[in-house]
């Protein structure tokens, strides 16, 4: 099952010709079974979608089809025929997401006004968090095991940051991860075996971009960090998935670009995927030697 959006495939009806909310099915050789679009007249784009116990399915969409901005929870049967949908005002049509949560309920995020919304499982609204300018971009946004919630937060001064969440939606606390040289963006954050959290992006080095890891404690505290495929030049690296495959040992999924000529519009660039195994040697180190990389 796959979301996103699309203009080539309009609803019945709709002559405004703004990306809708997209919905595929296909089978298991990947072969289209149906495709459905959803929203307004507005622009909607389809950010999540998971199915749920009884077959039907359930798209987080952005929307500028009312305003102000929002966004959407679509229910549809499962051949994708629309039963329910929810709006919740905070958003842009092109940047917001959100996440199920244990209970049956959500948690939405936005990255255009930082509003943090907990849906409970009735959707309605439990609570709304508007941080505004105390950060620049909510990157993930996800439920921990106690049940808060940690969050891969870009900061005011383009600092990563995590951002620990208590289960009323009241900030427990805030730790600035990295800046170095220049700007520090952390993707993608995970919970630890250990309890603790790590979190995986990108950090300016020179002139090009690294991809960055960082663990910490439970309560946020530094244990390590390590930078992995130093560019050279103006290429740039970036990690968009962790798993731990056990305690200390980390498989990542990310992107590589290679960049060749002046910067800018003359330059040329190629783009690679990578994946990468990580095993920690040593703990409270950013020595390198304290780590197996491959």
């Amino acid at each position: 099952i796959i979301t996103g959006y699309t203009e080539s495939f309009p609803k019945p009806g709709d002559t405004s010709g703004a990306p809708d909310a997209y919905l595929i099915k296909t089978d298991a050789l990947g072969d289209l079974d149906w495709e459905m679009t959803f929203g307004g007249p507005g622009e909607d784009r389809g950010m999540f979608v998971h199915q749920l116990a009884d077959g039907s399915f359930r798209i987080i969409a952005t929307s500028e089809a009312n305003l102000p901005n929002g966004l959407y929870l679509f229910t549809t049967n499962d051949t994708g025929t629309l039963t329910d949908d929810r709006f919740y005002r905070g958003g842009s049509a092109t940047k917001g997401t959100g996440t199920p949560t244990q209970d049956g309920g959500y948690i939405l995020y936005s990255d255009d006004t930082k509003d943090i919304i907990r849906i409970d499982p009735m959707f309605n609204e439990a609570w709304r968090r508007e941080y505004g300018d105390d950060i620049w971009r909510i990157n993930e946004l996800k439920q921990t095991s106690d049940p808060g919630f940690i969050g891969a937060i870009r900061g005011r001064d383009f600092v990563a940051t995590l951002l620990r969440i208590g289960s009323d939606g009241n900030t427990v606390w805030a730790r600035d991860l990295y800046r170095r040289d220049g700007l520090g963006t952390p993707y993608i954050v995970e919970e630890t075996i250990a309890g603790g959290y790590i979190t995986g992006g990108t950090n300016a080095v020179g002139r090009g971009d690294a991809s960055n890891l960082v663990a910490t404690d439970s309560q946020g505290g530094f244990e390590w960090s390590l930078l992995l495929n130093s560019p050279a030049s103006y290429d740039s690296t970036e990690i968009f998935s962790i798993i731990e495959e056990k305690k200390d040992s980390y498989f990542i999924t990310g992107e590589h670009v290679d960049v060749i000529g002046p910067i800018g519009s003359g330059a040329s660039r190629t783009y690679k995927g990578y994946m990468a195994k990580v095993e920690v040697k040593a703990r409270n180190s950013t020595d390198p030697i304290g780590f197996r990389y491959e």
